[in-house]
């Protein structure tokens, strides 16, 4: 997970947020593409369409792109 991205924290606070909110920890058991667990994968799906969203100048609702990135 690459925590230089600017894009970080709101990533990580919507995980809280689910975490508190719902069953979202339970991905952590779940595996995704071999190797990598659900939780993971969504975290980095997150931050990686913020990355392309602010490379490519998207005009995107940051917020509601990551909470997307969290559907399982």
């Amino acid at each position: 997970m690459n925590m230089q991205n600017k894009h970080y924290k709101a990533v990580m606070d919507e995980v809280e947020r689910l975490e508190k909110t719902g069953r979202y920890s339970l991905v952590k058991n779940f595996i995704q593409h071999g190797k990598t667990t659900v939780y993971a994968h969504c975290i980095d799906v997150a931050l990686t369409a913020c990355e392309l969203a602010e490379t490519h100048n998207f005009d995107v609702d940051y917020s509601a792109m990551i909470t997307g990135a969290f559907i399982t």
